[in-house]
């Protein structure tokens, strides 16, 4: 018998960590797009708005494109900087990365879909590093 009490431990010990990571997770709702920072970078975003009005020369890609790739290539960085991540850490950091495309797909409505001049995407490259750093702060509290 002593067999079937240690399996009953060991399903009320996995139910308590399963109730620990998913309270867990509840509490670390939305990490970077509701701080100070990241209000801070979509005003930053707002004042320089004239960049996606003004002409130039233009490649093949959409705005939103861009964007994507942008957020994509970087939230796979910090998960390659950062293996020891939990997979629900993981899949909260890609809930927040869809909520920053979304974000200024909501501000870029206008041109969303426009092909990006070189000084639209110059201007995504530095925003979305910004927009990592953030990442990278909420991270470091995990560690």
């Amino acid at each position: 018998m002593p067999s079937v009490k240690m399996a009953i431990h060991v399903l009320v010990l996995n139910k308590i960590q399963t109730n620990w990571r998913t309270a867990a997770v509840k509490r670390r709702k939305n990490v970077v797009v509701e701080t100070d920072g990241y209000l801070a970078l979509i005003e930053h975003l707002s004042f320089n708005m004239d960049v996606f009005t003004q002409e130039g020369d233009t490649g093949t890609e959409s705005v939103e494109d861009v964007i994507t790739d942008m957020v994509a290539s970087n939230i796979m960085s910090i998960f390659e900087q950062n293996p020891e991540l939990h997979s629900s850490v993981r899949f909260q950091l890609l809930k927040e990365a869809d909520s920053v495309v979304e974000d200024l797909g909501e501000v870029l409505a206008g041109v969303w879909y426009r092909p990006a001049t070189n000084e639209q995407i110059a201007f995504l490259d530095e925003y979305i590093a910004l927009v990592k750093n953030l990442f990278d702060s909420a991270v470091a509290k995990y560690d």
